[in-house]
């Protein structure tokens, strides 16, 4: 055995083989128990950790559909009560507040910032969605999940948009899924109606490690996921109902007769209505009248007649969901994505797919949209995106048919929108809102593909196995951030140059020279990272140039900046002179530019 054979038998990836090889190395006690079941009671015994609140993972009961043949043969379904693993939030919360400073941190400065009450308590958001590993192209997929996350939007959207910070809350098959009784919508409703989830209505007394206690209370707020989940979970008809949408009660489908045509009401609009103010918004009391309606009338009327009734409304009857319990108010709760509907073969793409013709004629082909993008330089963190946003623009693509990814999507957007403002186009002041996205939930999809594409045999075991794979994940990953949510170097190093120790003494004193260290870069924000050459958007509104990073003993993190001048219409002039440190905090975010000549950049806003 030799180092060029190991990982060649069972393939491991190279860097993940150089990973193992040196936390092995770190820690060789660990090759005393190195089986798969040796492996499998050491994650065990890490996620059973003991808090005032019971266990990090709770269980649920749920009413599967099983079916079987008689000796007749004859077909009976059975009710089976089947345990799924469920996240104990209290247990949860208590016990990353209790044993990570770095996220106890975080969560006191949150809760400093939006004091937690009784009367005022958190705000939960949950996510949906179904995860497929394994063989994308296999007829009957039986490792697909539902997967279930959950958040606060107290974290604010730097905090909502980190992986970590969306706690796996449920992974259930699909297969499963599909046998419960009233499917997608009664697992939610018994998930959001769980002892485990309710509890926090009622508080948790957080135990911070700086010895502060801290009452905690939280209440679901939101849901966000795509359509078909949306659809799934609340169990509305969508595009096959006569009321298209959950949220009006007087827009309609077109393919179901001009209904506004034969309205003496004149209320009814079709789904191509786009004036706003003609909308009539459904209240949540009138969706749940609706939904007692169709109990009362289903024992009464024939399949077509209810099949009718339900279409009218918009909506499925199903007793076991969310709406039927009013575990989960709709109209209260439910948040389109903006991701699926703008960015995933969505609304940007339509416009993009009528303006570049346009622009085809005039002669701004996809060849000169391209050469007008490579003049750019891009922040170090977006390097790896130039080639991709390049190769969108190649002269064998039709200008009619725009495609790109959704993170393309909004990395070409600032470019495409500039193009357009320097061929003097007129544009509209953009209205912004606070609004959740599912990019960091499709990220976080990968956590849960890795464990479940290398799980070859499924069994009634899959969920417990897989849930506390995940979980396991998710607390080294949140263990690992001693500075969690803050800014801090990448590889730093120990500053010896003495004209950089000079001048950070005349600036701070010679006293906290002790253990001061440097770095070329450096993370600025949460995912964000700048290196020395990039140009920085400050929040004073101000554009400056990068030099590097350094750490004062007392943990100070600041920034070595070159304020440049402005000249008007987004030209800034570089000055030679006047660097000076910055407190890191005070970067606001990184900067697309291009070098109009040797002392003068173009910065896209």
């Amino acid at each position: 055995m030799s180092l060029a054979t190991i990982g060649r038998k069972h393939y491991v990836s190279q860097s993940a083989l150089e990973a193992v090889l040196k936390e092995v190395a770190a820690c060789p006690e660990v090759l005393d128990s190195a089986s798969r079941r040796g492996i499998k009671r050491a994650r065990d015994s890490e996620l059973e950790a003991e808090t005032p609140h019971g266990p990090l993972v709770a269980k649920i009961t749920v009413p599967v559909e099983v079916k079987s043949r008689k000796a007749a043969g004859d077909e009976e379904v059975k009710i089976v009560p089947t345990e799924l693993p469920i996240l104990n939030l209290m247990a949860w919360i208590w016990h990353v507040c209790q044993s990570m400073p770095g996220v106890a941190a975080f969560f006191q400065r949150q809760l400093s910032k939006y004091p937690c009450t009784a009367t005022s308590p958190w705000r939960m958001a949950l996510y949906n969605d179904e995860i497929s590993p394994g063989n994308q192209l296999k007829a009957s997929n039986t490792r697909k999940i539902q997967g279930y996350y959950l958040s606060f939007l107290e974290f604010d959207a730097e905090g909502r948009c980190q992986e970590n910070l969306w706690f796996p809350l449920n992974l259930t098959r699909s297969s499963v899924v599909n046998k419960i009784q009233g499917g997608l919508s009664a697992l939610t409703h018994i998930l959001v109606s769980s002892e485990s989830f309710l509890n926090l209505q009622s508080g948790c007394l957080l135990n911070m490690p700086t010895g502060e206690r801290v009452m905690f209370f939280a209440k679901l707020h939101t849901v966000v996921a795509d359509e078909a989940a949306l659809k799934s979970m609340y169990d509305f008809k969508g595009s096959s109902g006569t009321l298209v949408c959950p949220l009006c009660a007087n827009i309609t489908s077109k393919t179901h007769g001009d209904l506004p045509a034969n309205d003496h009401s004149g209320e009814l609009h079709d789904i191509s209505c786009i004036d706003s103010n003609l909308f009539v918004r459904r209240t949540d009391n009138q969706i749940f009248t609706a939904q007692a309606l169709l109990a009362r009338r289903q024992p009464m009327l024939s399949k077509k007649d209810f099949a009718l009734l339900e279409s009218s409304m918009g909506l499925n009857f199903n007793p076991s969901g969310v709406l039927a319990h009013k575990s989960m108010p709709l109209v209260k709760c439910l948040m389109w994505d903006w991701m699926h509907c703008y960015v995933v073969s969505g609304l940007l793409h339509v416009e993009l797919s009528l303006l570049l013709p346009l622009l085809h004629v005039q002669g701004a082909t996809f060849q000169v949209i391209q050469s007008f993008i490579s003049e750019y330089e891009w922040p170090h963190n977006l390097k790896n995106r130039r080639r991709e946003i390049l190769h969108l623009f190649d002269k064998r693509s039709k200008p009619s048919e725009f495609k790109a990814g959704a993170s393309q999507c909004i990395t070409v957007y600032p470019l495409l929108r500039l193009f357009l403002l320097t061929h003097h186009f007129d544009t509209m002041d953009d209205e912004l809102r606070p609004l959740i996205s599912c990019f960091t939930h499709e990220r976080k999809h990968r956590q849960v593909k890795q464990f479940a594409d290398n799980t070859k045999k499924v069994t009634d075991w899959f969920e417990a196995s897989l849930f506390k794979d995940v979980l396991g994940r998710a607390l080294l990953d949140l263990s690992e951030h001693a500075g969690f949510m803050r800014p801090h170097l990448k590889s730093p190093k120990s500053v010896t140059d003495g004209t950089l120790l000079w001048h950070l003494g005349q600036t701070f004193g010679f006293q906290t020279l002790e253990h001061v260290q440097s770095a070329m870069q450096a993370e600025v924000c949460p995912g964000q990272t700048c290196e020395r050459g990039d140009l920085v958007l400050l929040k004073t509104g101000s554009v400056a140039e990068v030099w590097l990073f350094c750490r004062l003993q007392h943990g100070e993190l600041l920034a070595l900046l070159s304020v440049l001048e402005p000249q008007g219409k987004n030209l800034f002039r570089v000055k030679q002179d006047g660097a000076q440190f910055m407190r890191v905090a005070e970067i606001s975010r990184t900067c697309l530019f291009k070098r109009m000549s040797a002392d003068s950049m173009l910065v896209v806003p």
